[in-house]
């Protein structure tokens, strides 16, 4: 093999590390997760997940919304990169595909004392600068109900 066939298998291989780091860090740190995580503290241990693919996203100053969704086979039918269930106490997420796959690595828990208001598809954190863009109507009738 050529010296230019060599930099070409080289440089392809060292984009596979490149990409993967790239994915995580959008996921865990450009769209805010950890920060959130930081604040409000991870999932309890043994929490159950039973709305799965849901289509939530962090929204951050000044509006930059990341959603976790992805786009289905065919049409613009999207797919969620969340999973979540909530209670009484407050609700929790974790990114499906957890790590290097473009979902969140790590679990989130935020009690609803912390949700000041849920309007157009927000729910907007009392004591933070952000929210969560949320499309599932199961956890904004939950925000509601428990919230503010």
């Amino acid at each position: 093999m050529s010296l230019k066939g060599w930099l070409l298998f080289g440089m392809a291989l060292l984009s596979i590390p490149v990409w993967v780091g790239g994915m995580w860090w959008n996921a865990n740190t450009r769209s805010g997760w950890n920060t959130l995580v930081e604040r409000y503290g991870e999932a309890p241990e043994g929490v159950t997940y039973p709305h799965r693919r849901a289509i939530i996203g962090v929204v951050r100053p000044p509006n930059r919304r990341h959603v976790f969704a992805d786009a289905g086979s065919g049409g613009s039918y999207r797919r969620g990169k969340i999973d979540y269930g909530y209670d009484e106490t407050g609700f929790w997420m974790r990114g499906r595909f957890r790590g290097f796959t473009y979902g969140p690595s790590r679990p989130l828990y935020i009690p609803w004392s912390e949700v000041r208001a849920v309007e157009l598809l927000t729910m907007h954190l009392r004591n933070h600068p952000y929210a969560f863009y949320v499309q599932e109507q199961a956890l904004l009738d939950a925000a509601a109900r428990y919230g503010e």
